[in-house]
């Protein structure tokens, strides 16, 4: 097995080096140019003082250029630190100060925000490395070197001195509290699970996957080393197309993708959108998807349309390196009340669901759900308390991850997710919020949903955020109307509130003690 994830690509590059490695549009790179390109900035980062283990920051949109910089900070045997330039700037120094960073990696698309970031107060001194053209427009930036600077560094390999247990990345996600955390990554974290991935989808130098995960996101991992392990294109998704619309069908249409993997939210717009057309993309073989669960009425839309792909849900978090556990989609739903699984642990990963007493809970029994296994994380950069939160050592079983999600075990063997523990009791009735959420998921004026209940005038009220598939989609009276159909008159959310986006963790699902907190801070109204 590769032991460093870069070595995928220099393997790649010595077999097949005219083999194109990377797409965004018109741009293209083949193994070898990847290869000599990455070997070339990875010299240029030691010639600047970068050492074993240093954290470099990588603030670029996604492009063939992004990955250029992802292996050759691999190869300069340091740590991959991606930043996402959409974020605000406070919360960019935020990570830069976290990680202790003084390497940051930009170019002239995202100038404007490097220039914030600079002036965040407590920022240490930064060496920057300027990369794209034209080189002037890093302006007065304190540039170290430019990209025309390494052109003339040997592109051969450097002799590494990380191995596979060293730190490969720091992902850093907002917290509910609004701080920022970094979850580590080994190399062999990685590798584990990409390695597992690459057979069990039958990755190969044919396939054309589709790079949808912004770089900060787990899952890009997955497209990006997914692609490199087995020598097939990864077509960088552009960034006008990250937002599910007909254009992105368009675009998987037109590049022959053959793997796509993406946030559920995704793949329930473009559902709603009738964007796709039966037996579309005959290239296509295989549809992922991560996060929230997918409304089982989505996945039905898709598979009645494509009964030529094979549907793979993912569970985990970057936590987990991608994913712990997944399901493949065998048959189509019986209907759409049926609830599909998180299914069973991925190659060297362990699911459990496991009673208060932290003992396997019996079969059908709701217990907490916990991940183990070698793509297991090291745990939160500098941040003892919370890794021993989350990875506590459980006797008898070992070094664990506590997700935070309640499950149960089918009598198939196979994890069911539980609802998320969250609901009221109304006099003598219940009222299930997943069961809300579910109702609602299934408008079409809907691209995603959270119930969740605030405190009001000593009692608790139900509130549903949404985010309306476009402006003027959904109003609270046509969606009380829609659930008045579906669920029970007393489970009808009583506040309702548009969202432009709701908020996401690590794993990418809704974070609703975050939507709570969001809604009290902004004022409690009554609509």
């Amino acid at each position: 097995m590769t032991e460093m994830l870069h070595h995928w690509v220099t393997g790649e590059a010595n077999r097949r080096s005219d083999a194109t490695a990377v797409v965004l549009g018109d741009e293209r790179l083949s193994y070898g140019e990847l290869e000599v390109l990455s070997n070339q900035l990875a010299r240029a980062l030691k010639e600047r003082g970068c050492a074993r283990g240093d954290r470099v920051c990588l603030l670029l949109p996604k492009s063939p250029l992004a990955l250029v910089c992802l292996l050759g900070i691999y190869k300069a045997d340091c740590v991959y630190v991606p930043l996402d330039p959409a974020a605000p700037a406070a919360t960019l120094a935020q990570a830069v100060i976290t990680a202790e960073s003084r390497n940051l990696l930009a170019a002239a698309s995202v100038a404007p925000r490097v220039r914030e970031l600079l002036s965040q107060p407590g920022l240490p001194s930064l060496h920057i490395g300027w990369l794209g053209s034209p080189d002037q427009s890093a302006g007065p930036l304190p540039v170290t070197f430019r990209f025309s600077d390494i052109g003339a560094l040997p592109g051969t390999p450097l002799h590494g001195a990380h191995r596979g247990q060293d730190t490969a990345h720091i992902l850093f996600h907002p917290t509910a509290g609004g701080s920022l955390q970094g979850v580590t990554a080994t190399h062999a974290n990685v590798v584990s699970f990409v390695d597992w991935a690459r057979k069990y989808f039958r990755l190969n130098a044919t396939d054309r996957v589709a790079g949808h995960a912004r770089l900060n996101q787990g899952l890009s991992l997955l497209d990006i080393f997914g692609s490199f392990s087995s020598g097939a294109e990864l077509h960088l998704v552009p960034a006008e197309l990250q937002q599910a619309s007909s254009r992105l069908a368009g675009w998987i249409r037109a590049s022959g993708i053959t793997h796509w993997s993406s946030g559920s939210v995704v793949l329930g717009t473009l559902a709603k959108l009738d964007a796709v057309q039966p037996w579309d993309f005959p290239q296509l073989r295989r549809v992922l998807w991560n996060g929230e669960t997918l409304p089982t009425a989505a996945l039905s839309h898709w598979m009645r349309l494509l009964p030529h792909v094979e549907f793979t849900a993912l569970y985990g978090s970057a936590e987990t390196a991608v994913a712990g556990a997944y399901h493949t989609v065998m048959s189509f739903p019986s209907d759409e009340a049926e609830e599909i699984p998180l299914g069973k642990a991925c190659g060297g990963a362990d699911l459990l669901v496991l009673d208060h007493n932290l003992q396997p809970a019996p079969v059908g029994v709701v217990g907490d759900i916990y991940l183990r296994g070698t793509s297991l994380s090291p745990g939160y950069w500098r941040d003892a308390e919370a890794t021993a939160r989350a990875f506590p050592q459980i006797a008898g079983i070992g070094r664990v991850y506590r997700t935070g999600d309640l499950g149960l075990r089918g009598h198939d063997g196979l994890v069911y997710p539980a609802d998320h523990g969250d609901g009221l009791q109304s006099g003598d009735r219940r009222i299930e919020f997943g069961r809300i959420e579910a109702a609602l998921n299934r408008a079409d004026a809907v691209s995603e949903c959270a119930v969740v209940s605030l405190p009001d005038r000593g009692a608790e009220a139900v509130c549903c955020a949404y985010v309306p598939k476009s402006e003027g989609d959904a109003t609270p009276d046509g969606l009380r109307d829609h659930l008045d159909k579906l669920v029970p008159h007393h489970m009808i959310p009583s506040r309702w509130r548009a969202w432009d986006e709701l908020p996401k963790n690590a794993a990418g699902r809704i974070d609703r003690q975050r939507v709570k907190e969001n809604w009290t801070r902004d004022g409690f109204d009554p609509a």
